[in-house]
């Protein structure tokens, strides 16, 4: 039997206390759950999913989806109806103002959720190759990206280019490199922005997750530019492989 004084014990406390404190850390939850709002649900189900009734507690991140890139790099509202009422608020027509307490953006500051705007998508990514290739385009669209935050108090964009070097949206392997550029362009223009407005913005983006598309991209190159990346897992198989698995698998498969 050991009798040892509080001061005998305090080494061994403090060293306990350490080991605590780093399991806590080590099991601390790190993670994002990302959700979709795209534009187009305002009218689905009778509005059944609008701001309002939405939880938000099952969030960390909202994608507001999609907001289409042009040729020149400036972006596009796809239904600037449904823009107008979810992301300013429905129009409160006695007194000519939006409801901004019913607004996307609002509700998700209330509750403590980042809201992204969501650029290109699987049907608007054509025109991302064009726009990466050219520095004057990189510049506007990255402008564009501010102008999409101050006009709807987005916390961040998000980049869904489906796919660098994906030759049927248009896609080249000089990709590979000026997606990385684009990235970068949009990077600075959120920092000097966050210089004026003391805020943070993410920027983020959706990853392909199928060998081909992914070895289109530098990922260290883009590690470094971006605040985390969405990887697209829906992908691993699908139709176009000659044998079944699963198409979203939680781990490496015993075969293949």
């Amino acid at each position: 039997m050991f009798n040892l004084s509080f001061k005998d014990m305090k080494p061994f406390l403090f060293v306990l206390a350490i080991l605590l404190a780093n399991t806590a850390l080590s099991q601390s939850p790190c993670r994002e759950v990302v959700g979709y709002y795209p534009n187009w649900q305002w009218y689905d189900r009778a509005q059944l999913v609008k701001p309002t009734t939405i939880d938000y507690s099952k969030y960390t991140v909202i994608n507001y989806a999609f907001f289409s890139p042009q040729t020149n790099g400036t972006l596009l509202s796809t239904d600037a109806w449904a823009d107008e009422n979810l992301l300013l608020g429905p129009m409160n027509w006695s007194l000519g103002v939006h409801d901004e307490t019913q607004s996307l953006p609002y509700l998700c500051t209330q509750n403590g959720v980042k809201l992204l705007a969501s650029l290109g998508g699987w049907t608007l990514s054509y025109n991302f190759p064009t726009i990466a290739a050219d520095p004057a385009k990189r510049n506007t669209f990255a402008n564009a990206c501010v102008d999409l935050i101050e006009t709807y108090s987005f916390d961040g964009i998000d980049i869904d280019w489906e796919y660098p070097g994906y030759a049927p949206n248009g896609g080249t392997p000089a990709d590979e490199a000026n997606y990385t550029l684009l990235l970068q362009a949009v990077r600075n223009a959120l920092d000097n922005h966050s210089a004026l407005t003391g805020e943070t913005y993410l920027l983020t983006t959706a990853m392909p997750a199928g060998i081909s598309n992914m070895n289109n991209i530098d990922w260290t190159a883009v590690s470094e530019i971006l605040d985390f990346m969405n990887v697209m897992t829906y992908d691993f198989f699908g139709t176009w492989d000659p044998t079944c698995n699963h198409n979203s698998p939680l781990y490496a498969p015993a075969q293949g």
